[in-house]
């Protein structure tokens, strides 16, 4: 049986499949390999263990390059987001900027600008941005793909209100207090 895939199903009880995935997955080259250390990566990610999803999501994407020509439509460029996150979390925002400004110059024009997928890459540039102080073009990213989830989702939808907290910590680390304070409304009102 596979490492649970969704984390309401799994996170009381994914601690107990951690060893054995860890070992099954050792050195192996096997395709069930690649999507256990996806979910071990996503596991590590929730539970604040970085350097341990680092880790996983490295093999992971290198286990994806190196057994099948690389999917930039499907599941490849969620794992690759998710590593980019990862070292945003981890305080390595340079690296996260060069992982994903790579990413989503290979997949905005295949899959479009307002593909989900595309949209998460969005997300996580414009953290990393903001992280290493470059505040206007992590504004511009954030309303970038703010735009693309109001378009696809709806102004109300969980996600994209998100998206506008995240604009409204950008705008409040620029000083931009009064369209800060719009944007908080709005998330808090939803």
């Amino acid at each position: 049986r596979h490492f649970p895939c969704h984390w309401n199903t799994w996170r009381d009880v994914s601690s107990a499949y951690i060893p054995h995935a860890l070992v099954v997955t050792k050195d192996s080259t096997d395709p069930i390999a690649e999507e256990l250390c996806f979910r071990l990566g996503r596991y590590f990610v929730n539970r604040g263990f970085y350097s341990d999803a680092e880790a996983q999501l490295r093999r992971c994407v290198a286990l994806r390059e190196e057994g099948k020509e690389y999917d930039w439509d499907g599941e490849g460029p969620r794992r690759v987001t998710l590593q980019g996150r990862v070292s945003a979390y981890q305080g390595k925002a340079d690296v996260a900027e060069k992982i994903l400004r790579g990413l989503l110059e290979d997949i905005e024009g295949s899959l479009g600008p307002n593909n989900p997928i595309v949209l998460d890459a969005f997300l996580c540039l414009a953290l990393a941005l903001r992280q290493r102080g470059k505040y206007d073009e992590s504004e511009t990213v954030n309303r970038r793909e703010l735009e693309g989830r109001e378009e696809i989702l709806g102004p109300d939808h969980p996600e994209t209100l998100t998206s506008v907290n995240n604009l409204a910590i950008v705008l409040q680390s620029q000083g931009k207090y009064d369209e800060s304070e719009v944007m908080n409304r709005r998330a808090l009102e939803g």
